[in-house]
Protein backbone atom coordinates (compact mmCIF):
# COMPACT_ATOMS: atom_id res chain seq x y z
CA UNK A 1 0.00 0.00 0.00
CA UNK A 2 2.90 2.39 0.75
CA UNK A 3 4.31 1.77 -2.76
CA UNK A 4 0.88 2.29 -4.32
CA UNK A 5 0.30 5.67 -2.63
CA UNK A 6 3.90 6.86 -2.98
CA UNK A 7 3.92 5.99 -6.68
CA UNK A 8 0.73 7.98 -7.25
CA UNK A 9 2.17 11.03 -5.45
CA UNK A 10 5.44 10.80 -7.41
CA UNK A 11 3.75 10.49 -10.80
CA UNK A 12 1.40 13.40 -10.17
CA UNK A 13 4.24 15.65 -8.95
CA UNK A 14 6.32 15.12 -12.07
CA UNK A 15 3.56 15.33 -14.66
CA UNK A 16 2.15 18.60 -13.36
CA UNK A 17 5.55 20.28 -13.02
CA UNK A 18 6.95 19.28 -16.43
CA UNK A 19 3.88 19.10 -18.66
CA UNK A 20 4.80 22.08 -20.91
CA UNK A 21 8.11 20.38 -21.79
CA UNK A 22 6.23 17.24 -22.73
CA UNK A 23 3.92 19.27 -24.97
CA UNK A 24 6.90 20.93 -26.69
CA UNK A 25 8.56 17.55 -27.27
CA UNK A 26 5.39 16.11 -28.83
CA UNK A 27 4.99 19.06 -31.20
CA UNK A 28 8.63 18.88 -32.32
CA UNK A 29 8.43 15.14 -32.95
CA UNK A 30 5.26 15.47 -35.02
CA UNK A 31 6.42 18.56 -36.95
CA UNK A 32 3.50 20.61 -35.61
CA UNK A 33 5.34 23.90 -36.16
CA UNK A 34 2.08 25.85 -36.28
CA UNK A 35 1.19 24.63 -32.81
CA UNK A 36 4.49 25.87 -31.37
CA UNK A 37 3.34 29.48 -31.61
CA UNK A 38 -0.18 28.83 -30.35
CA UNK A 39 0.69 28.43 -26.68
CA UNK A 40 -1.73 26.07 -24.96
CA UNK A 41 1.15 24.30 -23.24
CA UNK A 42 -1.26 22.49 -20.94
CA UNK A 43 -3.42 21.09 -23.76
CA UNK A 44 -4.44 17.57 -22.79
CA UNK A 45 -3.41 17.97 -19.15
CA UNK A 46 -6.76 16.58 -17.99
CA UNK A 47 -5.91 13.28 -19.68
CA UNK A 48 -2.49 13.40 -18.09
CA UNK A 49 -3.97 13.83 -14.63
CA UNK A 50 -6.42 10.99 -15.14
CA UNK A 51 -3.59 8.75 -16.36
CA UNK A 52 -0.74 9.77 -14.06
CA UNK A 53 -2.00 8.66 -10.65
CA UNK A 54 -3.33 5.19 -11.52
CA UNK A 55 -0.51 4.26 -13.94
CA UNK A 56 2.27 5.34 -11.55
CA UNK A 57 0.56 3.65 -8.63
CA UNK A 58 0.08 0.41 -10.58
CA UNK A 59 3.67 0.46 -11.82
CA UNK A 60 5.29 0.92 -8.43
CA UNK A 61 2.96 -1.54 -6.71
CA UNK A 62 3.79 -4.19 -9.33
CA UNK A 63 7.50 -3.32 -9.36
CA UNK A 64 7.92 -3.49 -5.60
CA UNK A 65 5.84 -6.68 -5.38
CA UNK A 66 7.84 -8.46 -8.09
CA UNK A 67 11.31 -7.19 -7.15
CA UNK A 68 11.94 -9.59 -4.22
CA UNK A 69 11.20 -12.60 -6.46
CA UNK A 70 12.88 -11.65 -9.74
CA UNK A 71 15.62 -9.49 -11.27
CA UNK A 72 15.11 -5.74 -11.03
CA UNK A 73 15.01 -5.35 -14.82
CA UNK A 74 12.33 -8.03 -15.22
CA UNK A 75 10.28 -6.54 -12.38
CA UNK A 76 10.43 -3.16 -14.17
CA UNK A 77 9.29 -4.74 -17.45
CA UNK A 78 6.33 -6.43 -15.75
CA UNK A 79 5.44 -3.14 -14.07
CA UNK A 80 5.58 -1.17 -17.33
CA UNK A 81 3.55 -3.81 -19.19
CA UNK A 82 0.70 -3.65 -16.67
CA UNK A 83 0.84 0.14 -16.22
CA UNK A 84 0.73 0.53 -20.02
CA UNK A 85 -2.75 -0.98 -20.08
CA UNK A 86 -3.92 1.94 -17.93
CA UNK A 87 -1.83 4.57 -19.69
CA UNK A 88 -2.24 3.89 -23.43
CA UNK A 89 -5.79 5.09 -24.27
CA UNK A 90 -5.38 8.40 -22.46
CA UNK A 91 -1.82 8.83 -23.79
CA UNK A 92 -3.17 8.67 -27.36
CA UNK A 93 -5.75 11.38 -26.66
CA UNK A 94 -3.24 13.49 -24.70
CA UNK A 95 -0.65 13.55 -27.49
CA UNK A 96 -3.25 14.37 -30.14
CA UNK A 97 -4.47 17.26 -28.02
CA UNK A 98 -0.87 18.43 -27.54
CA UNK A 99 -0.36 18.36 -31.32
CA UNK A 100 -3.69 20.20 -31.75
CA UNK A 101 -5.19 17.51 -33.97
CA UNK A 102 -8.91 18.08 -34.44
CA UNK A 103 -11.64 15.48 -34.26
CA UNK A 104 -9.87 13.20 -31.80
CA UNK A 105 -11.17 9.64 -31.84
CA UNK A 106 -9.70 6.18 -31.70
CA UNK A 107 -10.71 2.53 -31.86
CA UNK A 108 -9.51 -0.76 -30.41
CA UNK A 109 -6.94 -1.30 -33.17
CA UNK A 110 -5.37 2.09 -32.48
CA UNK A 111 -5.26 1.32 -28.75
CA UNK A 112 -3.52 -2.01 -29.45
CA UNK A 113 -0.99 -0.38 -31.75
CA UNK A 114 -0.48 2.44 -29.28
CA UNK A 115 0.09 -0.10 -26.50
CA UNK A 116 2.65 -1.93 -28.63
CA UNK A 117 4.41 1.33 -29.48
CA UNK A 118 4.47 2.34 -25.83
CA UNK A 119 5.93 -0.99 -24.76
CA UNK A 120 8.47 -0.70 -27.57
CA UNK A 121 9.75 2.44 -25.88
CA UNK A 122 9.06 1.76 -22.21
CA UNK A 123 10.49 -1.76 -21.95
CA UNK A 124 14.00 -0.81 -23.19
CA UNK A 125 13.76 2.36 -21.09
CA UNK A 126 12.90 0.36 -17.97
CA UNK A 127 15.65 -2.18 -18.67
CA UNK A 128 18.17 0.66 -18.54
CA UNK A 129 16.67 3.00 -15.96
CA UNK A 130 15.70 0.78 -13.04
CA UNK A 131 18.80 -1.46 -12.79
CA UNK A 132 20.94 1.69 -13.06
CA UNK A 133 18.83 3.43 -10.41
CA UNK A 134 19.10 0.46 -8.05
CA UNK A 135 22.86 0.29 -8.62
CA UNK A 136 23.39 3.98 -7.92
CA UNK A 137 21.02 4.08 -4.96
CA UNK A 138 21.69 0.71 -3.30
CA UNK A 139 25.34 0.12 -4.19
CA UNK A 140 26.73 3.63 -4.51
CA UNK A 141 24.43 5.05 -1.80
CA UNK A 142 23.41 8.10 -3.83
CA UNK A 143 20.15 9.82 -2.80
CA UNK A 144 17.04 8.59 -4.67
CA UNK A 145 16.60 11.92 -6.47
CA UNK A 146 20.19 11.98 -7.80
CA UNK A 147 20.09 8.30 -8.77
CA UNK A 148 16.77 8.83 -10.54
CA UNK A 149 18.05 11.83 -12.50
CA UNK A 150 21.20 10.04 -13.72
CA UNK A 151 19.34 6.85 -14.59
CA UNK A 152 16.57 8.77 -16.37
CA UNK A 153 18.92 10.87 -18.51
CA UNK A 154 20.92 7.80 -19.54
CA UNK A 155 17.80 5.84 -20.51
CA UNK A 156 16.26 8.84 -22.30
CA UNK A 157 19.33 9.36 -24.51
CA UNK A 158 19.58 5.69 -25.48
CA UNK A 159 15.88 5.17 -26.25
CA UNK A 160 14.92 8.51 -27.79
CA UNK A 161 14.41 7.26 -31.39
CA UNK A 162 11.87 4.79 -30.00
CA UNK A 163 10.05 7.70 -28.36
CA UNK A 164 9.85 9.48 -31.73
CA UNK A 165 8.35 6.36 -33.31
CA UNK A 166 5.87 5.97 -30.43
CA UNK A 167 4.71 9.57 -30.75
CA UNK A 168 4.27 9.30 -34.53
CA UNK A 169 2.27 6.08 -34.23
CA UNK A 170 -0.04 7.53 -31.58
CA UNK A 171 -0.60 10.83 -33.34
CA UNK A 172 -0.87 9.48 -36.89
CA UNK A 173 -3.88 7.23 -36.31
CA UNK A 174 -1.71 4.33 -35.19
CA UNK A 175 -0.70 3.33 -38.72
CA UNK A 176 2.55 1.55 -37.92
CA UNK A 177 3.80 0.83 -41.46
CA UNK A 178 3.10 4.39 -42.60
CA UNK A 179 5.00 5.79 -39.65
CA UNK A 180 8.01 3.58 -40.23
CA UNK A 181 8.00 4.39 -43.98
CA UNK A 182 7.95 8.14 -43.35
CA UNK A 183 10.76 7.87 -40.82
CA UNK A 184 12.80 5.68 -43.18
CA UNK A 185 12.27 8.15 -46.06
CA UNK A 186 13.39 11.03 -43.83
CA UNK A 187 16.53 9.18 -42.78
CA UNK A 188 17.28 7.99 -46.33
CA UNK A 189 17.01 11.56 -47.61
CA UNK A 190 19.56 12.73 -45.09
CA UNK A 191 17.04 13.91 -42.52
CA UNK A 192 18.29 11.66 -39.76
CA UNK A 193 17.74 14.51 -37.35
CA UNK A 194 14.07 13.45 -37.19
CA UNK A 195 15.15 10.62 -34.88
CA UNK A 196 16.57 13.09 -32.38
CA UNK A 197 13.82 15.69 -32.65
CA UNK A 198 12.75 16.77 -29.18
CA UNK A 199 15.81 15.09 -27.61
CA UNK A 200 16.86 18.09 -25.51
CA UNK A 201 13.34 18.59 -24.23
CA UNK A 202 12.93 14.90 -23.38
CA UNK A 203 16.31 14.62 -21.66
CA UNK A 204 15.61 17.75 -19.62
CA UNK A 205 12.10 16.58 -18.78
CA UNK A 206 13.22 13.09 -17.72
CA UNK A 207 16.34 14.33 -15.93
CA UNK A 208 14.39 16.80 -13.83
CA UNK A 209 11.48 14.37 -13.72
CA UNK A 210 13.69 11.56 -12.43
CA UNK A 211 14.99 13.87 -9.71
CA UNK A 212 11.46 14.84 -8.63
CA UNK A 213 9.87 11.43 -9.30
CA UNK A 214 12.26 9.26 -7.32
CA UNK A 215 12.80 11.98 -4.72
CA UNK A 216 9.04 12.32 -4.18
CA UNK A 217 8.61 8.54 -4.21
CA UNK A 218 11.35 8.01 -1.63
CA UNK A 219 10.08 10.84 0.59
CA UNK A 220 6.44 9.72 0.35
CA UNK A 221 7.35 6.12 1.08
CA UNK A 222 9.43 7.11 4.13
CA UNK A 223 6.64 9.35 5.41
CA UNK A 224 4.02 6.63 4.98
CA UNK A 225 6.25 4.06 6.70
CA UNK A 226 6.76 6.48 9.59
CA UNK A 227 3.02 7.07 9.91
CA UNK A 228 2.38 3.33 9.83
CA UNK A 229 4.93 2.75 12.59
CA UNK A 230 3.39 5.49 14.71
CA UNK A 231 -0.05 3.96 14.24
CA UNK A 232 1.19 0.52 15.25
CA UNK A 233 2.99 1.97 18.27
CA UNK A 234 -0.16 3.81 19.45
CA UNK A 235 -2.26 0.70 19.05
Amino acid sequence: MDSLIAGAIAGLSVDLALYPLDTLKTRLQTNQIRALSSGKWYAGVSCCLLMSVPSSAVFFYTYETCKPNMHVALAAVVGESIAGLVRTPLEIVKQRMQAEIKGIRYNNIQIMRGYGAMLGRDVPFALIQYPLFEYLHERRKLPPAISGAIAGVTAACLTHPLDVVKTRIMVDDGIVLWTWRVLWDDVYKGKGSILVSGLRERVLMIGVGGFVYFGAYGAAKSMLASLSNQYLFIN
